[in-house]
């Protein structure tokens, strides 16, 4: 087994170049013609593609938050330096994260996802976004615990918060 993966990007692509051996079409900014957007984004595949991508948009919020990171860090080093007043909580970091769109078979793609460390968090239904981190657990994370869920008129059950199953 090789080193453990430590980027979100690096696990996702090399994901998608699983997925693209099973038939997916797969998109990130690297290599969409549109990219700026979700919207635009839309526009590199054909309707009935199965398809898993990230834009511009996403990568520059996972910049955003790498930055915001860097800066919490060296204030939380500085203060404990100095020896800020009693009383003194040092601030969090951000979770890195990238919201992924997706068509078709949602399960295959998350599937997929795990075997490469990424955790998926996602609402169970189909007009919402994949959010993907590297850090925890692989598994898929539910934003509010439900039975079941419809999708291409199939009916799927959450066995437990963990694992989907159709």
């Amino acid at each position: 087994m090789g080193r453990p993966i430590k980027r979100i990007e690096t696990a996702v692509d090399k994901a998608m170049a699983e997925l693209r051996t099973m038939g997916w079409k797969t998109g990130t900014p690297k290599d969409m013609e549109y990219d700026c957007c979700q919207g635009c984004s839309w526009g590199n595949f054909e309707s009935g593609d199965q398809v898993l991508f990230y834009h511009e948009q996403d990568l520059d919020n996972l910049r955003y938050t790498r930055r915001e990171n860097k800066d919490r860090v060296r204030y939380n080093q500085t203060a404990e330096y100095y020896e800020f007043k009693e009383g003194w909580q040092p601030q969090e970091l951000y979770q890195e994260s990238l919201m992924l769109a997706w068509s078709g078979n949602v399960l295959e793609a998350i599937r997929i996802l795990q075997n490469y460390g990424v955790r998926v968090k996602w609402d169970g239904t189909p007009n919402t976004r994949l959010e993907v981190m590297i850090n925890g657990d692989p598994g898929l994370e539910l934003y509010e615990p439900r039975k079941t869920f419809r999708m291409d008129f199939q009916e799927y059950e959450y066995d437990d918060a963990s694992e989907v199953t159709a």
